[in-house]
């Protein structure tokens, strides 16, 4: 099943990985430095309705609610540091990155430590690693369950791998619903082993008895949140196609981002087949899982985007440290295109990362505290074009930066206009106009405040009689 170590492995594996791993943990913890965005808060906004560690099933049913990350939260408590409410994501992205080189060193030492460079690099991996949300966790669960499932078999049977199964399966169910894309994968690697009923029970028993009750008592009741703007299928199949990669959000980067996951896909699946077992069947599960349910969502509600099917995504970059691994031993020239495709992922996604931490993920405090120093008085009011979400960031950030009381003024405001209006964009290329009218006055752009990835611009505009 698994490929026999090639001579020519870097030596000094397990240091060289760890100083990967390190650089990787560095870069999820500049990241996580940045502030705090709005699906963030809204995680802490909906804590509201908490006031014991049930009430996380019982009386938040939101697709916002990640229920392991909201427990983490509401363990913690308020804080005042920011980067506190990102440490469940942070260990789970740095544990991802030692796993994903433990999935695939049982195909050889350089598959494992490409694995850690992949993982440790990836722009995708690092943003939700330093995002107090439940997608890291869900990779990290979902990695750990593989490990567990594949050593089925390779040792003696006393029930712990089975048992670890279906707590990663369960921990990778609470940390976020698209986890359910892997655990096809894992059923039907099961089915393709035709095993005996009492070993379904004993590996699947504890995953969809929790799957049951998670739905019973939260997910029939689930609310959806929605996206500030639809999101077209072509949009989020080229998204998924550039960042898996790295590559820039253009037509060039998604084409080419394309023809890489075709080739990947293919190449990895045919090295899987040579090595026999059934472990293929788990990747043609979750590739044709992932891109179906992408498909359906796409075309019909508009709102798929990349991190829903990140925990393939993980799964995809172990395929491609296999390609890699591959190429690696295939003489100098392989070697030399080895080096070449790894140097070409790291830029650009370290291009992407230094981006994010340079940008940020919006200058929302910044921004309050100006309308604070330059508005008299003890009230700020101010006005917006995207209510729910420029209250709700108001509502955290508020009292963070000014003991001066903010009031949001929500569309249908009848008095007079606020001092300060606040557009909102998720296009990085909008320009803001000069000017605008709002709530029956003219305003003046005052500054622009940027962000990277999805979050919104905010562009502030002051009342021009103010």
């Amino acid at each position: 099943m698994a490929e026999a170590e090639q001579p020519g492995v870097p030596r000094g594996l397990a240091a060289v990985a760890a100083v990967v791993v390190v650089g990787g943990l560095g870069l999820r913890l500049a990241a996580a430095s940045t502030n705090l965005w709005q699906d963030e808060v809204w995680s802490l906004w909906l804590l509201g309705r908490v006031t014991a560690p049930a009430d996380v099933f019982t009386a938040v049913h939101h697709d916002n609610n990640h229920p392991l990350n909201s427990l983490f939260l509401y363990a913690l408590g308020e804080r005042q540091s920011w980067l506190l409410y990102r440490l469940l994501a942070l260990a789970s992205g740095a544990g991802a990155i030692v796993l994903a080189g433990a999935v695939a060193r049982r195909r050889g030492a350089a598959e494992a430590l490409t694995a850690v460079m992949l993982f440790a690099a990836s722009f995708l991996m690092v943003l939700y690693s330093s995002e107090a949300r439940g997608y890291m966790p869900a990779v990290f669960a979902a990695l750990l369950a593989f490990l567990a499932f594949e050593r089925d078999g390779t040792r003696p049977d006393d029930g712990r791998d089975a048992l670890l199964f279906g707590l990663a399966i369960v921990l990778g169910m609470l940390s976020h619903l698209t986890f359910i894309l892997v655990y096809a994968g894992f059923v039907q690697w099961m089915l393709a082993k035709r095993p005996p009923l009492r070993d379904l029970v004993r590996w699947h028993g504890l995953p969809i008895a929790c799957l049951a009750v998670l739905y019973v008592i939260d997910v029939r009741h689930m609310e959806y949140g929605g996206v500030s703007e639809p999101i077209p299928l072509e949009r989020s199949l080229g998204d998924l196609a550039s960042l898996t990669f790295g590559l820039p959000g253009t037509a060039a980067g998604a084409a080419l981002g394309a023809v890489g996951l075709v080739a990947v896909a293919v190449a990895g699946l045919a090295r899987l087949r040579r090595d026999g077992g059934p472990v293929r069947t788990f990747f043609v599960t979750c590739f044709a899982a992932m891109l179906a349910v992408q498909i359906a969502v796409g075309a019909t509600l508009q709102i798929w985007l990349v991190r829903y099917g990140l925990v393939v995504i993980a799964f995809f970059y172990v395929l491609f440290a296999l390609v890699l691994g591959r190429v690696y031993r295939a003489g100098p020239g392989g070697k030399a295109v080895y080096a070449l495709v790894l140097t070409v992922f790291c830029a650009a996604n370290g291009w992407r990362s230094l981006q994010l931490t340079t940008l940020g993920r919006g200058g929302y405090p910044e921004a309050l505290a100006r309308l604070a120093a330059e508005t008299p008085g003890d009230v700020v009011r101010l006005a917006g074009s995207d209510d729910a979400g420029i209250s709700l960031l108001v509502w955290f950030y508020g009292p963070r930066v000014s003991s001066k009381r903010f009031v949001y003024e929500a569309r249908g405001h009848s008095g007079p206009p606020p001092p300060w209006f606040i557009q909102t964009s998720t296009d990085p290329e909008v320009v803001p106009p000069p000017a605008l009218e709002a709530f029956g006055g003219r305003y003046a752009l005052a500054e622009t405040y940027d962000c990277y990835t999805s979050c919104a611009r905010w562009f502030v505009y002051r009342a021009e009689s103010s």
